[in-house]
């Protein structure tokens, strides 16, 4: 590994790794997080009325974007504010290879709101441009709460 040190760079041996569980399960929590934050951000685009629903396809279960579809249906008007809303934090609690749960903050116009919810490995296909059908497996956000 090279840093910068006051004459230039200095090279440092890499940090040893005990076994190779550590590195993947980091690597685990690396990509879930980065789903989370990418699902989130569509998330909110779409209840802003910027994206449509069908942008959610591979990022939420059926499930969430069936709630979301349904909420946005009842919406009296196009998107409810004129304010856009911005992701501000988001952490994640690994509940195993496979899950973790997430909580966070976002923020429309001076009000801040939080966000929590549930986010698991599921396959998920992938857009095919008339070959046969690719399944995936991506992290998912199957619970999603405003609170």
């Amino acid at each position: 590994m090279n840093t910068l040190g006051g004459n230039g760079i200095v090279d440092r041996p890499a940090p040893p790794v005990r076994n190779g569980a550590e590195r993947t399960d980091a690597d685990r929590a690396g990509a879930a997080r980065s789903a989370t934050v990418y699902a989130l951000q569509q998330m909110l685009e779409v209840l802003d009325g910027r994206r449509p629903v069908d942008h959610l396809l591979r990022t939420v279960s059926a499930e969430v974007q069936s709630q979301v579809g349904s909420l946005l249906q009842h919406r009296a008007g196009p998107s409810g504010s004129a304010e856009t809303a911005r992701l501000l934090r988001v952490h994640l609690q690994i509940g195993g290879p496979r899950q973790a749960a997430y909580f966070g903050t976002f923020v429309r116009g001076r009000r801040v709101r939080a966000v929590a919810g549930r986010i698991e490995i599921r396959s998920v296909p992938l857009p095919s441009r008339g070959g046969p059908r690719r399944i995936a497996e991506r992290w998912v956000i199957v619970e999603f709460a405003i609170v």
